[in-house]
């Protein structure tokens, strides 16, 4: 029997043998012990088995014990750590003690602690510091072998294993501030020094607590997604070989704030007009990240220019060099700090209209002269300017200060009414604003300017006057103020009529009249200046003014005709108010006229016709002779006679129609409201007349009742009514209107 262990609790051995029989027979047993080369206190020997007996075999114990430290792992992150073991003292007679060895980072052997030993067991090992250590085991028997090893110098390791404590350090890399992209990579790495990671996980934050990217990696990179735009924070927790595990940091190894928006900036609003090459222009953002402006301009729709780009910092800047009536455009690209660039505007965000240019305003020309108190001026642009938007219009009272006009201050409108003062003088001018808010500069002078005359002129005196005047005066009339000299000489006669030249002192006050040839000698004139004549203001005479003189007597002579007698009579008769040979009757329904006896019956006809108004003042004299040189002067004689009758003749309120006559010659008068009528007549049928002199009365005043009833003395009136009296000289009153 072979024990392949050598411990065998029993070996069964038999010394009878039965062989067809039942008495036994004693067998003898030899038993060899072989163990190895152990060698035994006596081998071999005779085992009596004739009884049940335990039977010892005494081994000689000369081999040493074994044992070997079991393979630690290679990292222990603890400095006290268990270090097992097995031995063996084979079939000796057993374990006695077992020695632990150590050595630290490749220094000698170590005794660490020697312990009874068994076939297993552990020591706890306290490492004096990190290191690398080897551990080996040496064992001693009871027989006092000792199992080759450390204790001898010498000798392998039975294991090893690393002895760190030290936590390991790692980092995400740092990444640039800002990311423009959701995707970007991050990277990772040890510390410096730190060699022995095993494995990352990296966390990240975006504000709601660190989660978990990348839970165990050994890669030292990836692409991180970001789900939404924000900031991000990284960091790393390693874990080294020997199970140390990195303490986070209390903050992240680095950030970034990703933004994939580009920023919005825009310019500011600008006034629609700019009055100076140089204007204020302003920008803002309405994000909060924005790093740069850059301001671009395009003048009158040409291309988009960069202007100015600034930081963030600055928000306006003055555009220069700008050109008159040149539309400017502005808009702002935006870059923020993440790098992205705005969009730019396809069209401005603000523009503007450079206008250098003053506007330009006139008041209109007034005449020289105004004659109403209230009168009217008007202003409006010089032609070419179109943009005015208000005027100012300023006026100086005699050469004073420019004050405004009241109602004409900053206005839209273009006229107004002026309200003045007699006798001065006004200059006016205009000063537009236009709708850029350029104001014109006021000119050096005026823009026109008018004096205000509401004073009537008058005669302040003529000549000659009185009797024995010579046959060749100077007729002179001295006027209150300067005269304008048609109107003067148009208002000018004299009876009996005269042809003449009329000259003027400088100053237009004084007119003289010379006669083209010598006045009749013992005749009387009468000057008349009727209210026609007006100052050169335009305003007339309140009224007429006539003076009488006469010239001294001479040699008669013939060549007037033979009416002149009845003009002295009827003169005489009226101012020393003998009626002599004058009959004069107020004229009923009328009568035939009895029949002359002695001649043929003459035709009627008008000769002259003079219109006064019921105050005396003659209006028109209307006359059909074709001698007037010679007729006029005897009829205007007549005038004087006229006026002083018809003031005799009406002055009862019944008296409508009075008849003067000179044999062959009648003067008929008729009255209305307004107006006086007389007519005279030749020849001998008259009575027809009375009738047409009504008519014509009516139809005038029908017609021009409204001149006629605030009439001021303005002979203008005469040629309204001029026609009247022309139809009534040519019998066109005749026939009764239908």
């Amino acid at each position: 029997f072979v024990s392949t262990t050598g411990f065998e609790q029993w070996l069964l051995v038999t010394d009878r043998v039965y062989r067809q029989s039942s008495t036994a027979t004693d067998n003898r047993t030899d038993v060899t012990i072989t163990y190895g080369t152990e060698t035994f206190v006596n081998n071999p020997r005779v085992v009596d088995m004739a009884t049940t007996h335990s039977e010892t075999f005494v081994m000689v114990d000369s081999t040493a014990p074994t044992s070997a430290a079991d393979p630690l792992p290679p990292y222990e992150n603890t400095w006290t750590f268990t270090v097992s073991y097995t031995a063996s003292d084979g079939g000796g007679l057993g374990l006695g003690n077992i020695t632990l060895y150590y050595k630290r980072n490749g220094s000698g052997w170590t005794l660490f602690a020697t312990q009874p030993a068994g076939n297993f067991g552990f020591f706890a090992f306290t490492a004096p510091g990190d290191g690398t250590y080897e551990f080996a085991t040496v064992a001693t028997d009871r027989a006092g072998n000792v199992e080759s090893g450390p204790g001898g110098g010498g000798g392998a390791n039975d294991t090893w294993t690393i002895v760190d404590t030290v936590r390991p350090g790692s980092h995400v890399n740092p990444l640039p501030t800002y990311r423009t992209t959701g995707s970007f990579l991050v990277t990772w790495a040890p510390d410096s020094g730190v060699t022995d990671i095993q494995r990352y996980e990296i966390t990240y934050n975006n504000g709601g607590g660190w989660i978990v990217w990348l839970a165990s990696t050994t890669q030292t990179s990836g692409t991180f997604t970001a789900p939404t735009n924000g900031l991000y924070q990284f960091r790393s927790r390693a874990t080294d070989y020997a199970g140390n595990v990195e303490l986070p940091p209390a903050g992240n190894d680095t950030w970034t704030i990703v933004d994939t928006e580009p920023p919005f900036t825009s310019t500011r609003p600008l006034p629609r007009w700019q009055t100076s090459p140089s204007f204020l222009v302003q920008w803002q953002r309405e994000s909060d990240d924005v790093a740069t402006y850059r301001i671009q301009v395009r003048d009158n729709g040409g291309a988009w220019t960069d202007w100015t780009i600034t930081t963030v910092a600055i928000t306006s800047g003055t555009y220069t060099g700008a050109q008159d009536g040149h539309r400017y455009e502005f808009r702002s690209i935006g870059t923020d700090y993440a790098g992205n660039v705005q969009t730019p505007s396809p069209t401005n965000q603000s523009w503007t209209i450079v206008d250098l240019s003053p506007p330009d305003s006139r008041v209109a020309g007034l005449p020289q002269y105004e004659t109403s108190a209230f009168f009217a001026i008007t202003w409006g642009p010089v032609s070419g300017t179109t943009d005015i938007v208000s005027y100012t219009v300023e006026v100086s009272d005699n050469a004073g200060g420019w004050t405004q006009v009241p109602g004409a201050v900053g206005t839209t409108a273009t006229s107004a009414s002026f309200f003045g003062t007699d006798g001065h003088r006004y200059a006016f001018r205009s000063l537009a604003v236009d709708r850029a808010g350029n104001v014109e500069p006021a000119p050096g002078g005026n823009d026109t300017w008018t004096i205000l005359d509401l004073t009537r002129p008058s005669v302040v005196t003529g000549s000659p006057r009185g009797a024995g005047t010579n046959l060749t005066p100077s007729i002179t009339v001295t006027f209150s103020e300067p005269m304008d000299r048609t109107s003067a000489e148009q208002a000018f006669s004299i009876t009996p009529d005269m042809n003449g030249v009329f000259t003027w002192r400088s100053d237009s006050r004084v007119m003289t009249f010379t006669p083209a040839r010598d006045l009749l000698a013992g005749t009387d004139y009468f000057v008349s200046i009727d209210s026609s004549a007006r100052d050169v203001a335009g305003n007339s005479m309140s009224g007429p003014y006539t003076f009488p003189f006469a010239t001294a007597a001479g040699s008669p002579v013939g060549g007037l005709g033979d009416w002149i007698w009845i003009i002295g009579i009827l003169i005489a008769a009226v101012l020393g108010g003998s009626l002599l040979f004058l009959f004069m009757r107020q004229r009923g329904a009328v009568k035939p006229a009895p029949a002359a006896t002695g001649r043929p019956a003459e035709e009627s006809v008008i000769d002259d016709v003079f219109l006064l108004y019921n105050d005396g003042l003659l209006i028109k004299h209307e006359t059909r002779r074709l001698k007037p040189d010679v007729d006029s002067d005897i009829l205007s004689g007549m005038l004087t006679a006229v006026q002083a009758f018809v003031k005799d003749s009406f002055r009862s309120e019944d008296a409508e129609l009075n008849e003067m006559t000179f044999g062959q010659m009648h003067i008929l008068l008729g009255r209305g409201k307004w107006l006086i009528l007389a007519a005279i007549i030749g020849g001998d049928n008259v009575d027809s007349f009375t009738n047409q002199i009504k008519r014509c009365i009516e139809d005038m005043e029908t017609h021009q009742w409204d001149q006629l009833e605030s009439w001021n003395g303005d002979m203008v009136i005469a040629k309204v009514l001029g026609p009247y009296v022309k139809k009534l000289i040519r019998g066109e009153y005749r026939q009764v209107p239908a």
